[in-house]
């Protein structure tokens, strides 16, 4: 197996990143999720502009295998200087190998280094029990509405305190 290289996000990367969300979405959500919702969460055209918005701020990583994106994560500031870990996705076919949980990393990595000591993120009932295992606790169930269709997650959260980063 090669090795997964995490690196910042650049724009040439807009497209695969869209394509390996809708993708992940699609493959892996539809466990959790009826077709309405999915195709609601993550469309068939996507917006391109809003998508470069959005990875043109806060703090972008991509996994790459083999000159692949297997994965990306994005990370942000909230106004009460809290780490929201606004997206996580893993393509369906590197799940389990890893990717998620150096993304993870890379982005604990980076909140410490803002002197951050919590993360919180609205994640998937799919997501829920990896995002456990990398000791988020669940602090709200929720009911979120996206493109008029109404979907269930969980808030969840992660403190930091007495993590160090090593390497």
């Amino acid at each position: 197996m090669k090795p997964i290289l995490v690196r910042r996000y650049e724009s040439s990367d807009l497209y695969p990143v869209v394509s390996l969300f809708t993708r992940s979405v699609h493959e892996v959500n539809c466990r959790d999720y009826n077709s309405e919702q999915l195709a609601a969460w993550a469309p068939e055209l996507p917006d391109m502009e809003a998508w470069a918005d959005r990875l043109a701020s806060g703090s972008v990583f991509v996994g790459e295998q083999d000159g692949a994106i297997v994965g990306f994560a994005r990370i942000v500031l909230d106004a009460a200087q809290t780490a929201y870990l606004d997206l996580l996705f893993v393509a369906a076919e590197a799940q389990g190998l890893g990717v998620g949980c150096i993304l993870m990393e890379q982005v604990t990595a980076w909140t410490i280094s803002q002197g951050v000591r919590t993360i919180t993120s609205d994640v998937s009932i799919t997501a829920r029990r990896f995002f456990e295992q990398q000791g988020f606790k669940v602090i709200a169930k929720q009911k979120v509405r996206r493109r008029q269709v109404e979907f269930r997650n969980f808030r969840m959260e992660r403190c930091l305190s007495g993590w160090t980063h090593e390497g």
